[in-house]
């Protein structure tokens, strides 16, 4: 898939609104597929707050977790008013279940902001 794929722009709002009720693997995907798209506001404003909800549910696998983690910072990078915001995004209740690799990922990342 190239980057805005043409194939998937018709099915972006559908795969925004379909990513709560998939299952975690398929979330994932779904993420990484959208990840590669170019959005509008609206887009990135829905997909942010289910990220966000992904984010937070600590009982959802940490692969799927921290690709939703990629996507808010993505935003972040673009919005820096929420730059202090990932403060209470990481803090250890949302990363004591990542493995230590996952966890020293998302702190370069983190720190890079």
């Amino acid at each position: 898939m190239t980057a805005n794929d043409r194939r998937v722009q018709g099915a972006v709002d559908s795969l925004i609104e379909t990513l709560p009720s998939l299952k975690e693997g398929h979330q994932r995907q779904t993420i990484i597929i959208l990840l590669k798209m170019q959005l509008d506001d609206e887009q990135e404003g829905k997909l942010f707050d289910i990220c966000l909800n992904i984010w937070e549910n600590i009982k959802l696998i940490p692969s799927t977790r921290i690709t939703a983690m990629k996507f808010i910072l993505s935003i972040v990078d673009k919005f820096l008013e929420l730059k202090d915001e990932i403060k209470l995004w990481t803090q250890e209740q949302y990363t004591e279940s990542l493995s230590p690799g996952i966890k020293h990922s998302l702190t370069n990342k983190y720190k890079k902001n």
